[in-house]
């Protein structure tokens, strides 16, 4: 009988017994008990397999709408994380390219730099060497106006003292052409002493006064003529000195 269930093998027992008496009749009810305690047990696990399987249906649906969902979610999130990676990636490409632009500016402007340092080391010494000379020059016209004041004083005095025009004569300060009117008129007046000395002293006739102040007047007029043009001269250098400050 093997494998045979235990409430087939009593229920065979009962159909075996004589069809009559009463001990056939408790085991048939015997029986038929154990037979609907079995058939019920059965229906309990059916239900319960039954309710199990639904609740095992449900579970798996849920989680597949569960992993469907994860998957859409994960899904997007990829594809998010996926154009992310590529702004990045643009922006890491823009970012090196600008620091390349960048690095080629700076080595521009600090060679400018250089050229504008040494550019200004250049302006600065010439600037010293143009106001040195713009100092001996203004020294230069300074001296040489004071010469021509002291000149044309002594020749406005009348008094023509020779030995005063001699060394504004001999002066390095006063202009060339200064210096020639002024010895020029110093040796009128030595010719004319010398005259005076060789002539006799009965027919001497001392220079007439007229004639140097002619001669003085005409020199004056020309030193006062050479001031203005060295005041003008010094007043345009000393303006453009400060131009170019």
């Amino acid at each position: 009988m093997g494998s045979c269930p235990r409430f087939l093998v009593a229920f065979a027992l009962v159909a075996a017994l004589p069809a009559h008496g009463a001990l056939r009749v408790e085991v048939a009810t015997t029986s038929v008990n154990a037979v609907q305690k079995v058939v019920q047990m059965l229906t309990d696990m059916s239900s319960k397999a039954m309710e199990e399987k639904k609740a095992e249906q449900i579970s798996f649906a849920q989680f597949e709408e569960f992993c469907g969902n994860q998957q859409a979610s994960l899904q997007k999130q990829i594809e998010e994380e996926t154009l992310e990676i590529e702004s990045k990636s643009a922006e890491s490409e823009k970012l090196a390219s600008d620091v390349t632009e960048l690095g080629q500016a700076i080595a521009g402007l600090q060679a400018d730099v250089e050229s504008f340092s040494s550019d200004k080391k250049a302006q600065a010494e010439q600037r010293a060497k143009d106001r040195k000379e713009f100092l001996a020059e203004q020294q230069d016209y300074a001296e040489s106006i004071d010469a021509l004041e002291r000149a044309i004083s002594v020749l406005q005095k009348q008094s023509y003292d020779r030995t005063a025009l001699l060394q504004l004569s001999e002066s390095s300060q006063l202009p060339a052409q200064a210096k020639e009117m002024i010895g020029a008129f110093v040796g009128m007046m030595s010719d004319d002493d010398a005259s005076a000395d060789g002539a006799d002293p009965l027919s001497y006739n001392a220079p007439e006064a007229n004639a140097y102040e002619f001669q003085s007047t005409n020199i004056v007029d020309m030193l006062k003529g050479l001031k203005s043009d060295f005041v003008a001269k010094k007043a345009q250098l000393e303006k453009e000195e400060m131009n170019s400050q």
